[in-house]
């Protein structure tokens, strides 16, 4: 990416962190040729300004430049669900677990620097895949499904798991289930430091994470991260990473990057 491409993508991110959607828009729009997760971006703001559509097509062609871009798939299936189009979450969903391959969690802050860690978590795919099941009216497939997510996940999480399982059991009727959400859900990714053409602080109320590579940004080893369960309301969440730069003890070199954007 050129000079002139990352000025627009700081651009947006600034405006992103004042709630000005519309320039950040813009300014996300001015970047020729944009990444994956700059469409990504797009997507997130149109979002958050209740274009879904505009905000599925980023994330559709988002995916079709990583078909792995699991968060992307993730978040898709979310809006898919939403719209009650059952069918499409279902393949979108099951499409994020197959981007997991043998992995149990993505860990999102291996793209930036930082100590908030963003982790997408396979037994929160599986969760959502069932649930999805349930209400396209396959009982039978959502339920196992459930018990899958239940055996997935941690003690943290099974807990949650457990109560819906034990709340379907009992009775199906007026059951308003809720799927697990995006960690850190209206979060943007960032250029590396190294590409930005001004030094600027993004670390506000609204942050950023810093992408490592723009393209292939799934199927990465994680630790353990705090998960949220609300999707795109009106305050806007914290970055999936923060993107503070670590000085390198004394005589040690800096970590080199070698994936270019």
């Amino acid at each position: 990416m050129d000079r002139r491409g990352v000025e627009s993508w700081n651009a947006a991110l600034q405006n992103f962190q004042c709630s000005e959607f519309e320039s950040c828009v813009a300014h996300f729009q001015a970047i020729e040729g944009p990444p994956s997760c700059v469409l990504y971006n797009l997507a997130v703001v149109f979002q958050l300004l209740e274009r879904f559509e505009e905000a599925i097509q980023k994330l559709t062609e988002a995916i079709e430049r990583d078909p792995y871009f699991a968060i992307a798939l993730f978040r898709r299936a979310y809006i898919f669900f939403l719209q009650e189009q059952y069918q499409n979450a279902i393949e979108d969903f099951e499409g994020c677990s197959r981007a997991f391959r043998s992995a149990k969690r993505i860990d999102y802050s291996q793209h930036g620097i930082g100590s908030l860690p963003v982790t997408l978590f396979l037994c929160d795919v599986t969760f959502n895949t069932g649930i999805s099941y349930f209400l396209n009216g396959n009982q039978i497939l959502g339920f196992k499904l459930l018990r899958r997510a239940q055996s997935e996940a941690d003690a943290g999480s099974r807990s949650a798991i457990n109560e819906v399982l034990n709340c379907l059991q009992q009775s199906t009727k007026n059951f308003d289930p809720q799927l697990i959400s995006l960690p850190e859900t209206n979060s943007l990714f960032k250029p590396l430091r190294r590409f930005s053409s001004a030094s600027r602080d993004f670390l506000g109320s609204q942050r950023v994470i810093a992408s490592r590579s723009c393209e292939k940004i799934s199927g990465l080893s994680s630790h353990e991260n705090s998960r949220k369960t609300e999707l795109c309301g009106n305050t806007l969440l914290p970055a999936f990473g923060a993107a503070l730069q670590i000085p390198s003890p004394p005589g040690v070199p800096p970590p080199r990057r070698p994936l270019d954007q």
